[in-house]
């Protein structure tokens, strides 16, 4: 089994990590949304034929919006996961397992790990943030990634936090109502965020969007 370190000048002490079984995977804690705006699919095939008056050309258009959309989708996300790679996730003890107010947890099943969920706290504003949870995709819909969250949430009460607060890139609304399910509140959305690894260039933007939400979740008032 595998352990958890963390505290907040020593709460919380070590003991072994929870056995589960299993939800989602997106990389370390990343689901995006790429898309290729309406306006532009629709305006595309328009101009296409106006310009070309070709029926081949234009039937061509889908194949070539998605081919770009899979390239810009894939050169976005490799360098999201190449950044956290080489950040936090890096050195995990450094960044969760020594600083006050900071946990890494871990769901193991039949020797495998099979989740992860992380906690940074804020000591500014009194908050902790749930980070990189992510839950093998061969795991799904078993409650693994709500007990992570769970964990989050226990580790801030026990630390007296005033909030836990997320951000996260997900489309599909599983995850929007895991967060709610925990409590969370859908506190503001960041349109055309800018992921590490996005250059912002004008055929990026075109064919690859990003929405942030933001979610908190009040645990007691200051």
């Amino acid at each position: 089994m595998a352990a958890e370190r963390c505290g907040r000048s020593g709460a919380f002490p070590p003991q072994p990590c929870f056995g589960l079984t299993g939800e989602s995977k997106a990389g370390p804690g990343v689901c995006l949304a790429p898309g290729v705006p309406t306006s532009l699919s629709a305006g595309g095939f328009v101009i296409c034929f106006v310009v070309t008056k070709s029926f081949l050309l234009t039937c061509c258009l889908p194949i070539f919006l998605m081919g770009m959309r899979y390239y810009f989708s894939r050169k976005v996300i490799l360098h999201y996961l190449d950044c956290a790679l080489h950040t936090d996730m890096s050195d995990i003890e450094q960044y969760y397992m020594k600083p006050p107010g900071s946990c890494f947890w871990v769901a193991v099943l039949d020797g495998n790990v099979v989740g992860i969920v992380a906690a940074r706290g804020n000591e500014e504003d009194n908050t902790v943030e749930l980070r990189r949870m992510s839950v093998d995709s061969n795991y799904r819909g078993k409650g693994i990634a709500k007990a992570l969250g769970r964990k989050v949430l226990e580790f801030a009460m026990l630390n007296n936090y005033s909030s836990v607060v997320l951000g996260t890139t997900a489309v599909k609304m599983a995850a929007h109502k895991l967060y709610e399910s925990l409590g969370f509140k859908h506190v503001g959305v960041v349109e055309h965020y800018a992921l590490p690894g996005m250059t912002r260039s004008l055929l990026e933007r075109m064919f690859f969007q990003v929405r942030y939400h933001r979610y908190r979740l009040q645990l007691r008032e200051e």
